[in-house]
């Protein structure tokens, strides 16, 4: 075909908006295989190095730009532009033109990235491209290297990188490129990626309005619409772009018969407790479950039977109460201390003695909440040991719930009671999930983690039997939100935390006879309105009433939990701040009376 600049021009328009992989690299053997390059040299301005452009490369280059198409549509859900497309095709051009052979199989490119800016400014003026377009190209073209290093650079790099505002054009070029190549160094792309959204989520990705009526969300279809709905605990956030992602890549598939935990996934977990927790496990000792609710049910049956007891404290998270009474076993509930602070919040504490008095022959198992579901409290690693030594004293088995566990809004580490009583882990099953860290709990995946052999076995007794698998679509979501929804998560606690400062404030000046929990884990405000006298029923049906606001009764919490409200924080701030002026709204109407 014609080499001179205007027909190239045509053609590589034409084939960067339709062609296929195959159709592109045709064109890069047919316009620039042979010697000299007279369509190289006329795209790009440079001269003709000593090597000639290798088929081998041109196939790569046209495997690249059909990634790239790929890619952008399962990672933003968009067309690859023609700025990020050029960009393919000069990654892998202006390689041959700098290319050195040292010896066999000993191949350097020494003028590799100081070349991107010439060959980028020639192609710039050919193509007319803008300002905005060409230095877009040049940093994507420029910096594929150092993406490739990511983990070598250093820490300021690093985050120069990422936080550029082409960042996400290198990173769809990258990926693509990992997808043409075969070699080790591929899941490179993923970290990049990871990296990226590490710092690219902000606060705005948590005000987008979603509309959860359409598919029938239970927090939002069980009131009427004028009802502002913040009780049940999912957060009506997206869930992280990774998740996304790896849910439409796993659609993509086709199928969806019964799935088990990969090891990848079970490896993802164990890297998971050892960077967030310095807890090592390993993948053996992870016991897949369908959902926490169903993980505390099955626990009762396997360590407890019809006549038993389990000793519960309250006020907690409503399942932990009923799960017993499923499996025939009766529910002891110890009720916690609160402890009123200076600034009208408050805290629990457990009552030690309370707890050894309510214990029984009969009681075979303790359900603990860590952190506490719902005052957001974080058990102290003495706190859990002790209860961990009364457990084993009494031959009583640990259950421990950490699914809020990621939560974390004080900035500490959380401490799984696993590892603060290492001792007494023979006695001791966790449940984990990463459904309300992520906001996942649709999707059914959680798991137990049970590192004596003995205890173990029982639990899988009762899992392999009546319990289903986990879906498939839970189990590509978790491994998408442990292995790259860092960035997400970090954001996530920041939007709570701030959201947790604003409620208790507002409560505190405009609600001076209630008394509030400031929670250091999850997104739960628990509010107690005892002191809210002259209305009919329960503070949270006097709101849901008056004022229009949707709130957990406290009631269901266990005894400990009459006349208090549980407000869920994970929301955008702004309908936090209307639910609460509708509350003061009411409460202010009811007192003028």
């Amino acid at each position: 075909m014609p080499h001179h600049t205007d027909t190239l021009k045509t053609r590589v328009l034409e084939l960067l908006s339709t062609a296929s992989a195959q159709e592109v690299a045709s064109l890069c053997s047919a316009a620039w295989l042979n010697d000299p390059i007279p369509g190289l040299s006329a795209l790009s301005g440079c001269q003709q190095g000593s090597r000639h452009l290798e088929g081998d490369v041109a196939t790569h280059t046209g495997l690249v730009v059909a990634n790239l198409r790929s890619v952008a549509k399962r990672r933003l859900h968009r067309d690859a532009d023609f700025v990020e497309l050029l960009g393919a095709l000069i990654h892998d051009l202006k390689k041959p033109e700098t290319r050195v052979e040292n010896s066999p199989g000993d191949v350097s490119f020494p003028g590799h990235e100081a070349l991107a800016s010439k060959v980028c400014s020639s192609i710039a003026a050919t193509f007319g491209l803008s300002e905005e377009h060409t230095a877009r190209l040049t940093f994507i073209v420029a910096h594929h290297g150092e993406a490739n290093r990511f983990l070598k650079l250093d820490a300021e790099t690093r985050a120069d990188l990422v936080r550029s505002p082409f960042a996400t054009s290198l990173a769809l070029l990258h990926e693509a490129d990992a997808l043409s190549s075969i070699r080790e160094d591929g899941s490179r792309a993923e970290i990049f990626w990871s990296s990226l959204t590490s710092q690219s989520i902000d606060k705005s990705y948590f005000e987008i309005p979603v509309d959860r009526r359409i598919y029938k969300s239970i927090k939002w279809n069980s009131y009427p619409q004028d009802v502002l709905p913040l009780w049940v605990a999912d957060m009506d956030f997206k869930s992280p772009p990774a998740v996304i992602d790896a849910l439409l890549k796993r659609a993509e598939h086709g199928e969806f018969g019964y799935e088990d935990s990969s090891k990848q996934l079970l490896s993802t977990i164990v890297k998971w407790c050892e960077e967030h927790y310095e807890w090592g496990i390993s993948e053996g000792e992870i016991v897949p479950l369908p959902g926490l609710v169903c993980g505390l049910n099955a626990v009762c049956r396997a360590v407890g039977a019809p006549g038993d007891a389990a000793a519960i404290f309250t006020p907690v998270y409503p399942p932990f109460l009923s799960s017993p009474t499923n499996n025939g076993m009766e529910t002891i509930q110890v009720p916690l201390t609160q402890v009123i602070n200076k600034d009208s919040t408050f805290r629990y504490k457990i009552d030690f003695d309370a707890f050894e008095r309510a214990i029984t022959s009969r009681t075979k198992l303790c359900i603990f909440c860590h952190p506490h579901n719902p005052s957001g409290e974080s058990w102290s690693v003495e706190d859990i040991r002790k209860v961990a030594e009364i457990c084993t004293v009494h031959d009583i088995i640990l259950c421990s719930d950490e699914i809020h566990c990621d939560l974390i809004l004080d900035g500490s580490r959380h401490t799984p009671a696993a590892k603060a009583a290492p001792e007494f882990k023979n006695n001791l099953i966790t449940l984990m999930a990463p459904s309300k860290t992520f906001n996942l709990p649709g999707l059914g995946y959680s798991f137990a983690i049970v590192q004596d052999d003995e205890l173990r076995k029982k639990l899988k007794r009762v899992v392999d039997g009546p319990v289903p698998h986990p879906n498939a679509m839970g189990l590509a979501a978790c491994e998408a939100a442990f292995s790259e929804s860092e960035g997400w998560l970090r954001a996530v606690r920041q939007y709570i935390e701030t959201n947790r400062d604003v409620a208790v404030s507002f409560i505190r000046e405009n609600f001076p006879y209630f008394k509030v929990s400031s929670p250091e884990r999850t997104y739960l405000l628990w509010i107690d309105c005892r002191a809210l006298t002259g209305i009919d029923g329960s503070p949270s049906s006097f709101f849901l009433k008056e004022a229009r606001v949707a709130l957990n009764d406290g009631a269901l919490f266990g005894e400990a939990g009459k006349g208090f409200v549980r407000l869920n924080l994970g929301a955008p701030r702004s309908r936090i701040l209307e639910a609460l002026s509708l509350m003061k709204q009411a409460v202010d109407n009811l007192l003028k009376k």
